[in-house]
Formats: structure tokens, sequence, C-alpha cells
């Protein structure tokens, strides 16, 4: 008999998705975030997952970058531009907060 408990294992995360930091978010709007896919000079991208189950990315900016007008005018300008793209081989965009404190 084991006396491993499978409450002691982690739960893995699925290839690509690494643990989120402790001062991550755990909500993003409606998306319950999951870990971090990647990140870079613009933000930080999470797996999450929708009300409705789907796995979602999530794409939160740096605070720092929020507070400059310029920064959020490009912001806006990539979201209307990714909104237009529809191809099988590019993930749907679902939604967007470029109104919000922290896009």
């Amino acid at each position: 008999m084991s006396s491993s408990s499978p409450r002691s294992s982690p739960v893995p995360f699925p290839p690509g998705v690494r643990p989120p930091l402790a001062d991550d978010p755990r909500h993003v709007g409606p998306f319950r975030l999951l870990g971090r896919l990647g990140s870079g000079g613009m933000g930080v991208v999470h797996a999450a997952v929708d009300g409705a189950g789907r796995t979602v990315a999530v794409k939160r900016v740096h605070s720092s970058l929020a507070a400059d007008p310029e920064f959020r005018a490009r912001f806006r300008r990539e979201v209307s531009l990714v909104r237009r793209v529809r191809s099988e081989h590019v993930p749907r965009f679902l939604d967007s907060g470029t109104r919000d404190t922290v896009p």
C-alpha cells in the first residue's frame, strides 16, 4: 500500500503552462486564471478558463504601462486589429478590457 495520498501530490499544469506567481490575480473579469503562458515587455499572458469552461488565453499589460496614454492608444489599435483576424490557425478573440484600470 502506498503511503502517498492523492491530495499530497501537486496538480500538474498542462504543457507550456507555468504556475502563477504569488501576486498574480486569480480572476480577470469573467476568466479564472490557471497559470502563466509567457511574459514580455508588454505584459503577461495567462492560461485561463471562462464561464463556459473553455480554455482561453488572457493578456494583461504591466501596470506601469497602463498609465501611459500613448501605450493605451496602441493597445486599443492592437485589439481592433486582432478582432478582425479570422483563421482556423489563430485563436478566436473573445473580449477586451481596454478601458479597465489595467487592461
